[in-house]
C-alpha cells in the first residue's frame, strides 16, 4: 500500500506549537492549496482554495515553527492520516456521533519563500533558511545526455 502526498501551498496562518501527550514536539498550521481555471461558459478565471490541516514533529516541528508564518509557501511530503472523535448529540440514535477528520502528517517540508518578521527571504537570497536545494523540486536531476536532440 502506499500513503503518500505530495502538495505545495501557503501557510493560512502561523505555525502553533505543542508538544503531544509522549512529550514529542509538534508543529501543526493549515496550508491552502489554490486550483485555477478558465469557466468554459464566460472565459471567466476562477480560483477555489483547498484547507489541509499539516502536522509535523520533532527537528521538522522545530524548524518550521521557528522559520514560517503566515503567508509562507512551503513543499510538503507527508501521509494522510485519519483521527476518529466522539460527539454527543441530542436527539441523535445512537447517543454518541462518530466523527472522522484528516490530516497530513509531514514528513518534509521545503521552505520555498518565507515570511518572517516582516521581511521575505527567499532561497537565493539566503540559502540558510532552508533544508534542501529545491533547484531540482520541478525539473528533476540534469539529464541532458539522454535527450534525443
Amino acid at each position: 500500500m502506499l500513503n503518500k502526498t505530495y502538495m505545495i501551498g501557503h501557510l493560512g496562518n502561523d505555525p502553533e506549537r505543542g508538544f503531544t501527550t509522549h512529550n514529542k514536539e509538534m508543529t501543526h498550521f493549515s496550508l491552502g492549496l489554490n486550483e485555477t481555471w478558465k469557466d468554459k461558459r464566460t472565459g471567466e478565471r476562477k480560483q477555489e482554495t483547498t484547507w489541509v490541516r499539516i502536522f509535523c514533529f520533532g527537528k521538522l516541528a522545530e524548524n518550521c515553527a521557528k522559520y514560517l508564518t503566515k503567508g509562507s509557501k512551503v513543499y510538503v511530503e507527508g501521509s494522510l492520516k485519519s483521527t476518529t472523535r466522539q460527539l454527543t448529540v441530542e436527539g441523535a440514535t445512537p447517543e454518541n456521533v462518530n466523527v472522522k477528520s484528516f490530516h497530513i502528517k509531514a514528513g518534509k517540508v521545503i521552505f520555498l519563500h518565507i515570511k518572517k518578521k516582516d521581511q521575505e527571504y527567499t532561497q537565493q537570497e539566503d540559502q540558510s533558511y532552508f533544508n534542501q536545494d529545491i533547484s531540482q523540486l520541478a525539473t528533476g536531476p540534469n539529464d541532458d545526455d539522454d535527450l534525443p536532440f
